[in-house]
């Protein structure tokens, strides 16, 4: 499943290897990139800071609006691959500000400057049906097409609870899963225009989501609200900037409290829990992180009321996956008496100090009696067919889950 790019962690187990020139390789452009973020990591000065993220953001975003992700992702891939730390460095600094350049901007509109940002509204959901997506139903108002009064209330909340009251809004209207979400920086890039111009003109555009993939099927997944925000130049946009007494737990435990139940209707026959909104990278990377948990409860209590296997038999496989350093662990559950895996369930890994402590500390929770952790690290499989990620078996294997012919496995729908 597509997730949001992590900021890399340093490959604590990379071999060493000498660095090569990069000049001719790389397009001029990425060149560029890279020149800068390493001029902005050994800045000696705030003033200096402010200079070379400038030209990073006005550079990114020229190629973004260009549609030239592949030039921006070959700078980030070429500081990645390398053992120099002064590289790694350089790749985090420009990670950030290319992330910055896709969600958030500055603009004049009618003489009249505003700083926009995008923002994403997350909910961790689990469930034994299928977890809801798609659009949110719109109402006619004289021959004119409107949001529904659940994305009108839902925005109403956003301003009371999370936004400074210069912020204007746009939502929208489809609740999306991560297999939805633009991933790549033009496509965020182009999103929070629309969203943020809209905000400005106090319009809502027209949205074709004709051609967006189906959700994935899981037992525990995350579904987002995506909005673009538009303040008067150098206003705050948060509620905790434009009030330093006003923290982001207060506003999350608000803010949970009226969308809540607002968004029950949207995740019918749904546990879930409402994260705080935020800028748009952040929100994917945390609800990433929120979810990894949910996804092996889950799918433990799946098995225990599907299956009728008690956890106490399960079999758990804890496999670190990766190349240079892990970057998930996948977990496979297999059933007594049997090698097949019959479900799966990935863990993605945020920074290189992660292990899998945590893991086994969720499957002990889970009751799971028989946990494994093979040495060394697999490599990211994936089904020729079919593209799903593979899991180990007991013998180390990477293999597909297969689930039991005698028992009916897929999501049924809640009504």
């Amino acid at each position: 499943m597509k997730r949001s790019r992590p900021k890399a962690a340093a490959p604590q187990s990379a071999k060493p290897k000498q660095p090569k020139p990069r000049t001719a390789r790389l397009a001029r452009d990425a060149q560029q990139l890279i020149t800068l973020a390493a001029h902005c990591t050994k800045a000696g000065s705030r003033y200096e800071d402010i200079f070379w993220e400038r030209e990073i953001i006005a550079l990114g975003s020229k190629l973004m609006a260009a549609g030239q992700d592949s030039v921006i992702e070959a700078a980030l891939d070429s500081t990645l691959d390398s053992s120099l730390e002064s590289d790694l460095d350089t790749h985090e600094t420009l990670i950030s500000f290319c992330e910055a350049a896709a969600e958030c901007s500055s603009v004049d509109v009618r003489g009249t400057s505003f700083d926009t940002l995008l923002i994403a509204m997350p909910m961790v959901a689990w469930s034994r049906y299928a977890i809801a997506s798609g659009p949110l139903a719109e109402t006619a108002v004289k021959g004119e097409k409107s949001i529904s009064k659940t994305a009108s209330a839902l925005i109403a909340a956003l301003h009371t609870h999370i936004l400074a009251k210069d912020a204007q809004a746009c939502m929208s209207p489809y609740l999306y899963s991560i297999d939805q979400m633009p991933i790549s920086f033009s496509g965020v890039h182009k999103l929070a225009q629309k969203l943020t111009h809209a905000a400005i003109d106090k319009t809502q555009p027209s949205f074709d989501y004709a051609k967006l993939p189906a959700a994935a099927d899981l037992l525990a997944d995350v579904r987002f609200l995506i909005a673009g925000v538009s303040v008067p130049e150098g206003a705050p946009l948060f509620r905790w900037q434009a009030d330093v007494a006003v923290n982001r737990d207060t506003c999350a435990a608000t803010w949970t409290a009226e969308a809540k139940p607002l968004m029950a209707g949207l995740l019918p026959g749904c546990e879930f829990e409402c994260l705080l909104p935020d800028a748009y990278f952040v929100s994917c990377r945390e609800a990433d992180r929120r979810v990894r948990p949910y996804a092996i409860r889950s799918a433990v209590a799946f098995l225990e009321t599907t299956l009728k296997v008690k956890p106490e038999k399960v079999y758990a496989v804890v496999a670190a996956v990766g190349e240079k350093a892990v970057t998930e662990f996948r977990i496979s559950f297999i059933t007594p008496g049997q090698s097949d895996v019959v479900h799966g369930s990935i863990w993605p890994v945020f920074s290189a100090e992660e292990d899998e402590s945590e893991i086994i500390r969720v499957l002990r929770e889970c009751k799971v009696g028989n946990i494994i952790t093979p040495d060394g690290m697999f490599d990211a499989e994936h089904c020729d067919d079919c593209g799903a990620p593979l899991f180990a078996n007991t013998d180390s294997e990477m293999v597909h889950p297969a689930w039991p012919d005698d028992a009916e496995h897929a999501a049924a729908h809640y009504h």
